[in-house]
This record gives C-alpha cells, structure tokens and sequence, in this order.
C-alpha cells in the first residue's frame, strides 16, 4: 500500500516537472534546501528539535506558493508566454522527481519523530517500516538523516513497564542506552515518572532532562536505534501472529 502510494506521488512529480519546465521546477528544491538550513539554524539556536524539523517539512510548502506567486506576477508583467522547449521540460521532470524523493523523506522522518503515539499512527508507522520505499531511503541516507522513530514518550512509558521491559531488556540497543547517565537521571525522577504515568507529554518534552538529552547527538542516536528495533520487533510479533495457524489458538 505504502510503496504503491509512493510510486503514484513520484509518476506525479514526474508530470509537474514535465508541464512546469526546468526554472519553475527549480522552485521545489531552492525552497527545500532554504528551509532545511532555517531548520537546522533554529534547532541549533534553541534545541527544539520539533520545532526545527516543521520548518524543514512545512517551510519548503510556503516558500513554494511564494516563488510561485512571485513568478507569475512576473511573467504577467514582461508578458512572457513562450512554449517550453524539450530540454527544459526533461531538466524539469529530473528536478521535480528529486525534490519529491527529497520531500517524502522529510514527510516520512516527521511521522517517525513526532512525540505521539495513535493505534492509526503505530500502524502507518510499521507500514512504512515494512514497505520497500523505507528501506530504500534508509540505505540512501543512514549516514545523513535519522530516518528513526523518535517517539520519546511511548518509549519512556516502555522502561518503566515490567511487560514491556522483559521483550527488549536483551536488545544490545537497550544494553547501550542504559550505559548513558542522562539516560538514568530521567528514569528515576519523580516529575518525569509522574508526566509519563499521567500521559503528560507536554510537561514531559520541556522537561530539562529530556530536553538535555535531545540535545545529545550521541545519546540521542542511542534512543533512534532503540526505539526502531522496537518498532520493528512489535511488527515481526504481528506478522507472526498472522500467520499462525488457528488450531494454534485452540486450547
């Protein structure tokens, strides 16, 4: 499904560079790159890493209607109506398909990093875990982006509970996580137990332990790798669950 609706979003990139041409095509990327540096500007003035990644993700919308208005008040004042050649045209199908590779990959680190947790977001997110388009971007750009899930409090909830915590306590990730003192300090404070059983992820996220930890690189990518394999585990455990036969079930 997931892989499906990617192919559909590229074959429309394609077409929109097609029909756009090359210059107004170079709209999509100059914004992307534009707000991806404003992001990165703002999350290393502040630490909010939330905040950072939706002007990455929504910046390149607006930017975009901007330049777009901008242009074509321009050609309707110089009256500027040439048909596009060929070669602009291939220039701007090229451009359109990158910028769209480009955006999906942000959409797609958005849904992952959002501090939420939905029975409708767990399942789009191991849809996506399981789909082709994942595992292509996350090849691209391991050593780039954190195409990871980063949701803090559903894993903070995880390692205070026993249930939980007996599936990943043998994980290596989780061996090396617990390893980080920052990691320590937040799981045994009382406010913070206090906003995780109360479901107070507001009060959580600006927490000035959380908030140190997000901004540590290292401990950080800690959290990405643990939090994935979960991910990942739980959908393995679904699959499994599938396909077992039903006289299994029968005691």
């Amino acid at each position: 499904m997931i892989d499906s609706i990617v192919s559909a979003l590229l074959l429309y990139f394609l077409y929109r560079g097609w029909a756009k041409g090359f210059l107004r095509t170079l709209i999509g990327p100059i914004s992307l790159i534009a707000a991806c540096i404003a992001g990165a500007v703002y999350y290393s003035s502040t630490h909010n890493i939330m905040a950072g990644i939706l002007i990455g993700v929504l910046g390149p919308i607006l930017l975009n209607i901007l330049f777009s208005i901008s242009i074509n008040i321009w050609h309707q004042t110089v009256n500027v109506n040439r048909p596009l050649s060929y070669t602009s045209r291939l220039l701007g199908s090229g451009f359109s398909l990158i910028w769209g590779i480009l955006h999906l990959a942000l959409i797609i680190i958005l849904l992952f990093m959002i501090p939420l947790d939905f029975p409708w977001l767990r399942h789009l997110r191991e849809q996506v875990l399981s789909s082709r388009s994942y595992a292509v971007i996350q090849q691209q750009t391991k050593t780039i982006l954190p195409v990871k899930s980063l949701n803090a409090p559903q894993l903070l909830e995880m390692l205070r509970d026993p249930a939980h915590l007996e599936k990943v306590h043998s994980l290596e990730e989780y061996k090396t996580l617990m390893e980080e003192k920052v990691v320590m300090d937040i799981l045994s404070d009382e406010d913070i137990l206090r906003y995780i059983e109360d479901k107070n992820f507001s009060q959580l996220m600006t927490h000035p332990k959380v908030q140190s930890l997000l901004e540590n690189p290292e401990v950080l990518k800690k959290v990405f790798d643990l939090n994935v394999k979960i991910i990942e585990q739980s959908a393995q455990e679904e699959k499994e669950e599938e396909v077992k036969p039903r006289w299994l079930e029968i005691e």
